[in-house]
């Protein structure tokens, strides 16, 4: 199985860098403090982390399809994970630290764009070389377009939190066409509408 990073880099699944991001969700809150209480030789947390770990891992391995899991989804079924041991107080920690990430990585994202650079979340390499410029509220409107055909209403929401995951600054055209499709592939299990929402968005 491999990991599909934020960038869409493709790396070999590896279940030691959950275990080492539970272990410190145990022992630090979301702002980095050690936990009272908490020590590094205690044996009922080590305990604690490598069942939750394995518990991840084989979640993990019963949702990937084709071999390959976003780190999204990891992180998503960490918290589950966490939440289903009754550490609701870890799982609360880990969502905060998350989010503080997300927001740490959207501000370096407008530090590092140049001046004068159209806004944007996204840019699609065309095979001319061309780039198209998208943010996030554009990909959402036009999806809840798409999911508002022949009087169906499906759910843009959904479909928007899939596409997200597979998205990356850069992504090629082509890329991005698959991307369109994996993430409406689940939803035409619950809808076969939704075989139809991928190829009228962008």
């Amino acid at each position: 199985m491999h990991t599909i990073k934020r960038d869409g880099t493709l790396v070999p699944f590896d279940a030691t860098k959950i275990e080492k991001a539970i272990y410190t969700a145990f022992l630090k809150d979301a702002d980095g403090v050690m936990r009272p209480g908490a020590s590094e030789a205690s044996t009922s947390i080590r305990d604690k982390v490598t069942a939750i770990t394995a518990l991840v891992v084989a979640n993990l391995n019963r949702r990937s399809n084709d071999g390959t899991v976003h780190i999204e989804d990891i992180q998503d079924q960490v918290e589950l994970a966490l939440m289903r041991s009754g550490e609701h107080k870890v799982a609360r920690d880990y969502v905060l630290y998350r989010e503080k990430q997300a927001q740490q990585r959207l501000q370096q994202k407008q530090t590092d764009q140049p001046e004068g650079v159209q806004e944007r979340d996204f840019s699609i390499r065309r095979a001319n070389g061309d780039e198209i410029y998208l943010t996030r509220d554009m990909i959402l409107k036009n999806l809840e377009s798409a999911c508002q055909r022949w009087d169906w209403q499906g759910n843009a929401d959904l479909v928007m939190k899939s596409l997200l995951k597979l998205l990356f600054d850069g992504i090629s055209e082509d890329e991005f066409v698959q991307a369109k499709i994996m993430a409406t592939r689940p939803l035409i299990e619950t809808d076969p509408m939704y075989a139809y929402t991928a190829g009228f968005f962008f």
